[in-house]
């Protein structure tokens, strides 16, 4: 062989080595981690999510990546966030998944019903979003009890307490935008509106708005007569017990929640409550009655005065 066609298989046999290494470090990696979730940091840069591609097994070369990133301009476009794999991809899948922002991703039902209290919601996030414990959505909360609005919502796995609570909160002012107006027109707050539909969510049938606005009249009523609300629901959200399990030490309480003991709404909601009870507060409606209570069935059964209140305790509740 003489050293010109030495020279040309030398140089063949590089194209197919430096053809094959290529083609080698396109495909994924052997440990390739199928189902794992994969998070990037917002701020990361393009060499730090090389690098960490490479240190989870995602990619076989970081150069490469980048330049195929550079390549096509999706430098500027790597999306943050979790990413899950279902099946190994090449590094060409891989660039197009980070640079669209296909995270692939499941979303996570979370379901908070109507009067749940923020305690609560922490207890559920914290269980079901991995990037949300009890005490950061609590320490964020702080004084929002009430504002949170109770809804059926679709999480990402990677979405932090931050962003769980923008989206709770931005849900309430959506849903009560409508309302501002009337609101100003009753002559209240929007905070004393929802402290009472606190109470009337806890005092109510969930479903019945006709009974939530004849129990939010009665209580408004109350407050305008100078009566105590007495209002059993608050000894859940202070203490935990429910109207069947009041002692009369229980109501001797000394707290500004207790309605038994002071005049006027509490200092605060009691829970988050829902849409009906929100407008069943606002709009209140007008009945002779200044007493309700429910049996042991459910049912709600007025009094227009204390005596016919006690005779309902000896019929219902005996």
């Amino acid at each position: 062989m003489n050293h010109k066609n030495l020279y040309i298989a030398l140089i063949i046999i590089a194209v197919i080595l430096v053809i094959g290494l290529f083609c080698f470090l396109l495909i994924p990696p052997k440990n390739f981690p199928v189902g794992k979730i994969i998070k990037i940091t917002e701020g990361s840069s393009l060499i730090n999510i090389s690098k960490q591609f490479k240190d989870e097994s995602i990619i076989k070369s970081p150069v490469i990546f980048q330049s195929i990133i550079i390549l096509i301009g999706g430098d500027k476009k790597v999306d943050a966030g979790g990413y899950i794999f279902d099946k190994k991809l090449s590094i060409f899948e891989v660039v197009y998944r980070v640079v669209k922002g296909d995270y692939h991703l499941p979303s996570i039902k979370i379901v908070l019903p109507e009067g749940i209290y923020l305690e609560e919601i922490a207890e559920i996030l914290d269980k079901n979003l991995p990037e949300v414990t009890k005490e950061e959505f609590l320490f964020l909360t702080r004084g929002e009890e009430g504002f949170l609005f109770p809804d059926t919502y679709f999480f990402s796995p990677m979405t932090t307490a931050k962003e769980v609570v923008k989206t709770l909160k931005d849900n309430f002012s959506n849903k009560v935008a409508d309302l501002e107006i009337d609101i100003s027109k009753a002559g209240k707050n929007l905070e004393e509106i929802i402290t009472m539909a606190s109470l009337i969510e806890k005092e109510s049938n969930s479903n019945d708005y006709e009974e939530k606005r004849i129990v939010s009249g009665i209580l408004w009523k109350r407050i305008e007569k100078n009566m105590l609300l007495q209002v059993d629901a608050v000894f859940l959200f202070l203490i935990g017990k429910g109207s069947a399990k009041l002692t009369l030490s229980d109501l001797e309480i000394d707290s500004p929640y207790n309605t038994y003991k002071y005049l006027g709404l509490p200092p605060g909601p009691i829970g988050n409550p829902g849409l009906l009870s929100i407008k069943a507060s606002l709009y209140p409606a007008e009945s002779p009655y200044f007493y309700y209570l429910h049996d042991k069935d459910g049912n709600i059964h007025y009094a227009e005065n204390l005596d016919e209140h006690n005779n309902n305790k000896q019929k219902y509740l005996k």
